[in-house]
């Protein structure tokens, strides 16, 4: 009698392989997932820190550009004024002040002072202040068209002080200082320019006791006013302070170099 021996099922190296293959990628699987789900998060990750910089980059732009802006309207309001009569202030000033006559005006009147102070009173301000230089800066640190003292800017800090340089700052502090001194000397302009240069105190006191400075001061800003107002085309008092120092203050490199040291020009 025959025995009928079963024959066993030889497993083929390929075959086994694959049996192997698939048990190594059952177990992989979830490693694979994980490596596949972290760079997926890690991207986004960056994406939303991207976007939210970007977003705060932006806002911080906005704000600093809406400092100490005039409120809506007013720019237009007086555009329209400017092409009614261009000619605002007396064309005797010197072509550095003439040229922010829209913007003095502009100031003026955001401040709420276009009927109180006479514009050619503040351009006769920036004409001894700076001659219409917006980065001038005195020794004492007085900054800007109207040498806007830096304590009047405590409340700005390091970075932000640089906008006190900027027209649309400084001439609202210039011309605000300038409107309660006006105030303080009841209207007479040889006082309130006395006021500007040596601050109130200096109208506690007898003129005779003022400082040179203030003395000079007062003495251009009012008389180059009494010069407009009696119909002069040029003011003998603009002349003597041209005379006295004012047109080195008016030459294209007057602080050139610190321009080029603050600003980078």
């Amino acid at each position: 009698m025959f025995k009928i021996r079963r024959k066993e099922k030889v497993v083929e190296p390929e075959e086994s392989l694959i049996f192997v293959n698939e048990e190594l990628n059952t177990e992989m699987e979830p490693k694979k997932t994980f490596k596949r789900n972290l760079t997926v998060f890690l991207g986004l990750l960056t994406i939303l820190i991207i976007v939210s910089t970007t977003l705060y980059e932006v806002a911080q732009a906005n704000q600093e550009s809406n400092v100490f802006q005039p409120e809506v309207g007013v720019e237009q309001e007086l555009a329209q004024g400017m092409k009614e009569n261009k000619e605002i202030l007396w064309q005797g000033f010197h072509s550095r002040v003439l040229k922010w006559e829209d913007k003095i005006v502009l100031r003026l009147k955001e401040i709420g002072a276009y009927q109180e102070i006479d514009s050619n009173a503040v351009a006769a301000l920036i004409q001894i202040e700076s001659c219409g230089h917006k980065h001038a800066t005195s020794e004492s640190g007085a900054m800007g068209l109207g040498q806007v003292m830096p304590f009047h800017w405590a409340n700005l800090d390091k970075k932000e002080k640089y906008y006190a340089y900027r027209p649309a700052v400084n001439l609202p502090k210039a011309f605000t200082i300038f409107g309660e001194c006006l105030k303080k000397a009841g209207g007479d302009y040889y006082l309130a320019f006395a006021c500007y240069n040596g601050g109130p105190s200096t109208l506690e006191k007898d003129p005779s006791l003022w400082p040179d400075e203030a003395r000079r001061y007062a003495r251009w800003g009012s008389g180059i006013m009494n010069d407009i107002n009696s119909g002069l085309e040029t003011s003998p008092t603009l002349k003597e302070w041209m005379d006295a120092g004012g047109a080195f203050m008016c030459e294209d490199n007057f602080q050139k170099d610190l321009r080029i040291k603050i600003f980078g020009e």
